[in-house]
């Protein structure tokens, strides 16, 4: 049977090239933003007001907040942060003296940290009144561990050309019968005592929240299980109790 012209196959001339397939007509691809709602303007300002205590006097310069109280002195440096404080006394509206940190034209990253150094200010003004409190437990299932506590001459760990006289060291004997000695130096401030009451335990005590938190942390990872099954072998010093003196939380 004869095709006919119209009916067979349209044949591309030799030499001319293929043509590209063409493609649905799409909407032109716009960049991220444009692709977003319209955007929230940022806050004009945001604050926050952590009160003072009669006995605390706070000062601010150059973004660098010191804490005086009946335990001592306290100063941190925020200088990654940008923020202005200002202490407001008391007066006949306002009956407690309150601490004004201010951030202008803040996003949201910015304004969580708003709330961040306040509470490290409200930490120090604990620090320096009531102070902070950490007790660690002794846990062995054969070999008894042996703890000493010392004190001497120490290079200071926050100024190493500062030496201290009275520095506090925790000495380690016996782990896993081991005859290694562990020697741990404490923190700058941060004091260490055998509890009177339960044995095997040993208490920190400081005003700085960070040194304490920090010294414990020192003595346990002195003591970690290697090499060996830690869901077996479970010896080593555990922060048992923290918080403020007197209102400590457990942790067991």
């Amino acid at each position: 049977m004869a095709v006919s012209p119209a009916a067979a196959p349209l044949r591309r001339p030799p030499g001319r090239p293929r043509a590209a397939p063409r493609r649905a007509a799409t909407a032109p691809r716009l960049p991220p933003l444009a692709r977003l709602s319209p955007l929230t303007p940022r806050p004009l300002r945001s604050l926050a007001s952590p009160s003072l205590p009669a006995p605390v006097t706070v000062t601010v310069k150059a973004r660098t907040v010191t804490v005086k109280g009946p335990g001592g002195t306290l100063v941190r440096k925020f200088a990654g942060n940008c923020f202005a404080a200002k202490v407001l006394p008391k007066s006949a509206d306002q009956p407690a003296s309150l601490m004004r940190v201010d951030m202008w034209f803040c996003d949201r990253k910015q304004k969580a940290t708003l709330r961040t150094i306040c509470t490290h200010i409200e930490n120090m003004i604990k620090g320096v009144t009531k102070g902070f409190q950490y007790k660690m437990r002794f846990a062995y299932s054969h070999f008894p561990i042996n703890v000493t506590l010392t004190k001497g001459e120490g290079k200071s760990k926050e100024d190493k050309s500062k030496v201290i006289k009275d520095q506090h060291f925790v000495e380690i004997r016996n782990f896993l019968g081991q005859s290694r000695l562990r020697k741990v130096q404490l923190h700058d401030g941060v004091t260490v005592t055998r509890s009177a009451n339960v044995k095997d335990e040993i208490v920190l005590e400081g005003i700085s929240l960070e040194k304490v938190a920090g010294s414990a942390a020192s003595v346990h990872e002195s003591c970690l299980i290697r090499h060996k099954d830690i869901r077996k072998f479970l010896d080593g010093l555990y922060v048992s109790e923290r918080g403020v003196k007197g209102a400590t939380v457990s942790l067991m």
